[in-house]
């Protein structure tokens, strides 16, 4: 299962650039475009931190 998390992880995060991208094409507010910014990239950010941070499994 661990072989795959790197490339679950470049999955996720493609698939939230994609997002990213077609919001900031999009003819919205600014407002809305913020908004769905904030909602594409903060649990990439809460993973990441977890990742990096989170607790650690002791053998």
């Amino acid at each position: 299962m661990t072989d795959y998390f790197g490339l679950l992880q470049l999955f996720i995060i493609s698939l939230a650039l994609w997002g990213l991208t077609d919001v900031w094409r999009s003819g919205r507010s600014m407002g809305v475009r913020l908004i769905w910014s904030a909602v594409l990239i903060l649990p990439i950010f809460g993973f990441i931190a977890w990742f990096l941070i989170g607790p650690r499994a002791t053998a």
